[in-house]
């Protein structure tokens, strides 16, 4: 998140909002689980070819050509191998569960006693970012990636807000 009563770099400009972290003692109420999936198609493909990946990453520090900070290390992180020999156009997933996150973040958070302490008062740091990786190391073979995607869980939580996601065009 963007906070803008604290604004940083580039004094010349007025400078931007600062990035701030974000606690939440129910973390789960608003990570949600990820699932990243892609659609491939093989032909020779070395075992251990490749893989795809999905992970959570908190913010990164301020930087002008990253708006959520420079790249960090995910606190967690799920990965499934893509599929070897030849094959069909198939989809390949990998799910990361927020509770998989959740006690990622704290064992993390366990690991210096001055976060492990605001991490029981205020609780949880959130992930500020998604990051998803397909990775190919074959030296041979070919492999073919028509299309990506990223969803989350629904929340059961009611929508408040009529037509919240603009999926409903025209009228009114």
């Amino acid at each position: 998140m963007h906070d803008e009563r604290s604004l940083e770099g580039f004094p010349d400009a007025g400078g931007f909002p600062a990035l701030a972290v974000v606690r939440s003692r129910r973390p789960l109420a608003v990570v949600r689980d990820l699932v990243f999936r892609v659609r491939a198609k093989g032909t020779d493909v070395p075992a251990d070819a490749g893989s795809i990946e999905v992970a959570l990453c908190p913010a990164g520090k301020p930087s002008p050509a990253e708006p959520l900070g420079t790249p960090t290390e995910p606190v967690a992180r799920a990965a499934a191998p893509l599929p070897s020999g030849t094959f069909d156009w198939r989809w390949v997933e990998v799910k990361l569960s927020a509770e998989a996150w959740r006690s990622a973040a704290r064992a993390a958070a366990e690991q210096d006693a001055a976060e492990a302490a605001q991490a029981r008062s205020d609780g949880l740091v959130l992930p500020a970012s998604v990051r998803v990786v397909i990775r190919c190391r074959a030296g041979s073979g070919e492999l073919r990636i028509d299309r990506a995607e990223l969803s989350d869980a629904k929340t059961p939580a009611a929508n408040l807000l009529p037509n919240g996601g603009f999926e409903e065009t025209g009228g009114a």
